[in-house]
């Protein structure tokens, strides 16, 4: 499953594979569960290839729902499994009131109640170059919540700031469930 939310710009879809480019903004007006550049949510296998987000995204005084997700990426809000690869996220994202998952390219990687073991959940060769603000703790340079132990993720690089610190590999995960 792919919801794609685009602004301005274009995204080439086949049912599997979304590719494309996305400029503009995204700001807070209505009550959302998760925004992402290219896409809310990659569930089923879906696979995001060759993306460039350079929309900024901005919910200083979000109304976003607390309570059933509120994932921000600057590429993808929530995903449970599929592949992003060879994308990058350059706009900034600011969500610093009430939002959960806040990352340079995926807000939450999460379980489903579905299985999805027999699914692929990698993220390799991304790049986010935006800056991130958001809550201390669940918010990453790459991803803001992983909340998946079997992630492969490689070749990703970070610039840009994550609560005006410098993105480096300590702060590419905001939450992993991996260290607990």
């Amino acid at each position: 499953m792919l919801l794609c939310l685009t602004v301005i710009g274009a995204c080439e879809e086949d049912p599997e594979v979304l590719t494309g480019n996305v400029m503009g903004k995204i700001t807070d007006s209505a009550r959302v569960i998760g925004v992402g550049g290219i896409a809310a949510h990659n569930g089923e296998s879906g696979k995001i290839y060759n993306c460039i987000n350079e929309a900024n995204l901005n919910f200083p005084h979000t109304n976003l729902n607390r309570n059933t997700g509120n994932s921000i990426g600057g590429l993808i809000g929530s995903m449970t499994s599929g592949r992003i690869e060879n994308s990058v996220n350059k706009g900034d994202i600011n969500c610093s009131n009430e939002c959960r998952s806040v990352g340079g390219i995926l807000g939450c990687f999460y379980e489903p109640i579905y299985d999805v073991s027999e699914h692929e959940r990698t993220i390799v060769n991304c790049a986010n170059q935006g800056n991130v603000l958001g809550e201390v703790g669940t918010t990453g340079g790459i991803i803001g919540s992983l909340q998946i132990k079997d992630l492969f993720m490689e070749g990703c690089t970070y610039g840009g700031t994550v609560n005006g610190v410098p993105g480096s590999e300590e702060n590419a995960i905001g939450h992993d469930m991996r260290n607990e």
